[in-house]
């Protein structure tokens, strides 16, 4: 049977944390070949709980090596957010259709003194075959 649960895998992004650093703070490197499946679309769900001040700036990376060269995704579906303080408790999705292998989210915080509490989960998608069965 066909169902979500048996189309898609899903991986941590974005651990939890309280974005202070006034900086850029790389994600997990998602692999899009994960278990041979060539996983075609990767949905990150972005999760913020208490935005206290100050911004962050999420943009997604990839890369054809898991651990250099990455630079902006060419393919990016809709627009990408930044976490205001109004954003308490939201969600963000932000699609890609990767055109190399590995791909990562970037969260760039900016005047931020006590910051955003904030996390995601990539839902990868349209791979060869069905990762659960």
């Amino acid at each position: 049977m066909r169902t979500l649960y048996t189309q898609v895998d899903a991986i941590e992004a974005l651990p939890y944390a309280v974005r202070t650093a006034n900086a850029a703070v790389n994600g997990t490197v998602i692999d899009t070949a994960r278990g041979g499946n060539n996983y075609r679309e990767v949905l990150f769900i972005v999760k913020t709980e208490t935005v206290t001040d100050g911004t962050v700036a999420i943009t997604v990376e990839e890369s054809a090596q898991s651990g250099s060269g990455f630079a902006a995704a060419a393919r990016v579906v809709g627009s990408l957010p930044t976490v205001t303080a109004d954003d308490d408790n939201a969600v963000f999705l932000v699609s890609v259709l990767p055109t190399l292998r590995y791909v990562r989210l970037v969260a760039t915080t900016a005047g931020a003194t006590s910051g955003a509490g904030i996390s995601a989960v990539a839902v990868l998608g349209n791979g060869n075959s069905a990762p659960h069965s």
